[in-house]
């Protein structure tokens, strides 16, 4: 029960890895909001079960890739389980298309649902953090971000991802005086539970391993780099993709 007493907040949290994470964090000892964007109900059955699990959860409607959402959602969160002690950036669209067919919509999309998110949540539990001198983020890249020079179709949300691993060891730097770690898990080829079978079969060819990650999987790394005995842990980029990558 490392994260007794801790308030965590996860951003996309209704499925997929956020879910698990939101459940993997709560079975640590925190208490979770559960973000969501349009599946209320599945937010809400989140937080039931981690209700079931002893802790208290929020589940919170917000849009973050706006700021003033942001905001509410972190005075939301605030009001009803306290000051955000772990802070997990989870959301982030995905588009497989050449450069030459993405669109400008498109192409920003990837960076306001997945870089932009990523920083207007953690400005905003920056400086809550610096007061308590205690603070874990954690960002969510994909797997072999550190070694891909070009990615066929996916330029997008690659450099998107490239971005959000920029700025967490950015925060690493600036922050470690105040007792802010910041790192980043890099999932693999994960099953969340929506992937077209298509897809998946490109998947499974492309994953070492053999098989696509779980959920609960990636969710384990997140618990152990928000656990507040790894202080000694920052800048950290933590893949999780069975071999992909290397």
């Amino acid at each position: 029960m490392g994260l007794e007493g801790r308030v965590a907040v996860v951003t996309g949290s209704s499925h997929g890895i956020g879910r698990a994470t939101a459940r993997a964090l709560a079975a640590a000892g925190a208490d979770v909001a559960v973000n969501y964007f349009e599946s209320r109900d599945a937010a809400e059955s989140c937080a039931t079960e981690i209700r079931g699990l002893g802790r208290r959860a929020a589940a919170v409607r917000a849009d973050v890739r706006e700021e003033p959402e942001v905001e509410r959602l972190f005075g939301e969160v605030e009001g009803s389980l306290g000051p955000v002690d772990v802070l997990v950036a989870n959301v982030g669209e995905f588009v497989v298309k050449p450069v030459a067919d993405t669109t400008f919509p498109e192409w920003r999309e990837m960076f306001r649902s997945n870089l932009e998110s990523a920083f207007l949540c953690c400005r905003r539990a920056i400086p809550s953090m610096r007061k308590r001198r205690f603070g874990r983020i954690v960002t969510v890249t994909v797997a072999p971000v550190e070694r891909l020079g070009g990615s066929k179709n996916t330029a997008a949300y690659t450099a998107a991802k490239a971005g959000v691993l920029v700025l967490t060891r950015t925060i690493a730097l600036e922050e470690v005086k105040n007792g802010i770690t910041a790192n980043a898990v890099g999932p693999g080829m994960t099953d969340n539970g929506r992937v077209e079978p298509e897809f998946r079969e490109l998947m499974l060819r492309l994953a070492p391993i053999g098989r696509l990650a779980t959920p609960d999987e990636v969710a384990r790394a997140v618990v152990f780099l928000a656990d507040p005995a790894s202080s000694y842990v920052t800048g950290a980029h933590l893949p999780i993709g069975g071999g992909w990558g290397i």
